[in-house]
């Protein structure tokens, strides 16, 4: 998983474009929870620099900052919705 932390970025499905991210956005919040390929294209569209997060810091962050694993969620959550209202 990554945190865009400066630049732009556009999350794309297909042809579509569901979100573009700015700094402090996710990407790739889905394939470290559930080790599957990425079901999203993320594509620069300005410089960008991300801040990578593994697997052992993402687990060490759910378990110690509740807040983190519920933003998360909130993150799932409404790119399902963008998804669900793109099709």
């Amino acid at each position: 998983m990554y945190v865009l932390i400066s630049g732009t970025a556009d999350i794309i499905v297909g042809d579509k474009v569901l979100e573009s991210a700015g700094p402090g956005a996710l990407v790739g919040e889905m394939a470290i929870i559930n080790n599957e390929p990425r079901s999203a294209t993320v594509v620069a569209t300005s410089d960008c620099k991300f801040l990578p997060i593994e697997r052992e810091r993402f687990n060490f962050l759910v378990q110690q900052k509740p807040e983190f694993a519920l933003h998360v969620m909130q993150v799932l959550s409404g790119r399902l919705r963008s998804t669900d209202a793109i099709l």
